[in-house]
This record gives structure tokens, sequence and C-alpha cells, in this order.
């Protein structure tokens, strides 16, 4: 900016200064206080920090809306970077998790707003449950290796026929196979043994129970009957079928 002055002789004497004008001001920063994000079928998800606070605005310029978790993902390391996008995983399902977003000007000011993410998985929950099974009760010399009855699996092409000794006689309800449970996150599978059917002699019906777990909350459960019979009944049995 130029000054010119001037007396009243018409003498004239010229000032130059220069001004410089700058932006303290910060963004105004609007959020959701609280959103929900669904994991895709890998059992991931990111949420894109614009659509969080796209309403935010500058007075002055063009505005950089980035994110970052409070704490970091367990399934990725540096989860606490400011980027464009938030990440999220498994172990996050069933959590609120806390998230940062930063709105900041060409000037370099910067608000920050706090957003709760829910997140949740839509992912499809399939099990086939472990099939019941009639043995002669002399089997209960697998009494602590349970598995000769079938055991879960996650993936189909892991599943097996249950072969149990013939000379177990035994007798299944349904095709004899492993079962399966399946989720695109990790399923963890608690197996708890109910002998309280048995009498003195081992005979009787013992219960499996199977209870599948994701991030600490059970989301199904499946029974699994054996039942120990005489060898003479079990020919009962089989003579009752023919």
């Amino acid at each position: 900016m130029t000054y010119i002055v001037e007396d009243a002789c018409g003498n004239q004497s010229t000032f130059t200064s220069q001004i410089k004008v700058i932006d303290k001001t910060a963004p105004t920063v609007v959020c959701d206080a609280n959103t929900v994000v669904s994991l895709n079928a890998d059992g991931e998800t990111w949420l894109n920090a614009y659509s969080i606070a796209s309403d935010s605005y500058d007075n002055c310029s063009t505005i950089t809306i980035q994110g970052r978790r409070m704490e970091n993902s367990p399934c990725l390391a540096d989860s606490m970077q400011w980027l464009d996008k938030i990440y999220f995983c498994c172990e996050d399902i069933g959590k609120t998790i806390m998230v940062a977003i930063r709105v900041t000007d060409q000037s370099g000011n910067l608000n920050i707003c706090m957003v709760n993410v829910e997140v949740q998985s839509k992912a499809q929950f399939g099990v086939m449950c472990l099939p019941d099974v009639i043995v002669d009760y002399s089997a209960h010399q697998f009494k602590n290796e349970l598995s000769v009855y079938g055991k879960f699996v996650q993936k189909e092409t892991d599943r097996k026929y249950i072969e149990i000794d013939s000379s177990l006689h035994p007798i299944f309800i349904v095709q004899a196979i492993d079962g399966l449970v399946s989720h695109s996150c990790s399923i963890i599978i608690d197996e708890h043994v109910d002998s309280s059917g048995l009498n003195s002699c081992g005979i009787g019906v013992m219960r499996r129970v199977f209870y599948f777990n994701m991030t600490n909350q059970i989301i199904d459960s499946c029974i699994q009957y054996i039942t120990f019979r005489s060898l003479d009944a079990l020919e009962e049995l089989k003579s009752f079928g023919h």
C-alpha cells in the first residue's frame, strides 16, 4: 500500500508499506457425534473421514478432513496416524471406537471433533452341527479324546468323514462328517462336556455342547448327543433298522 502526503505548496512525499493479511481463524467443524460401520465380506472396512464431517467449512479457504483412531487397531499398525480413511476390523465388532476428525484450512488452522463409531458385521454366520451317534459303552476308552466323534472346522475343505472303529458298532443319525462353522471373522469354539446322563456303568447319554464366540460374544451353539449302549441293545437297534 502506498501513501502520498502533499502540503499546501504542492510538495509531495511518498511512503510505501506492505500489509500482510493472516487468517488465524480455525475452520468450523461439523461432525456426526455417532455413526455405524459394517465390515465387508473380508472382515474389514475403511471409513471415509470426509463422510463424517462433510458439512465442515472455512470462511477463507478450502479445507482438508482427516481422521484417526484414539487407540491403535489390533489389526493394523500405526492406525493412529492422520489419514483420509480410518480402518476397522473383526476385533472391533461389538465395540464403540472413539475416532478423532481433524479439519484443517490452507493457513494451517485446525479444529477437531470426536466421533463414536459402532462397528458391526452383517456377514452371514453359518453352522452345521455334528451328527448324533450311538456306540457301544466300551467306547468310554475315548472319554479324553472326544474328537473321534467329530470336530468343528471353519472351512468346508477341512471337513472330514468321522470314522469310528467298527468294533464299537457306531450308528450315526445323519451323515458322519465334521461340523462346520463359517464367518468372515475368526470364530472361537468352546466345548463343554456334560456326562450327567451316564450311569455308573457308563451307559446313557453324554452331551458335547459347543459355543461359538466372536469378540467375546456367544453368537450360536450346537449340541452333539453321544449315546452309550450295551452291545445287545445296539444289535437290536441295527436289526430294527433293517
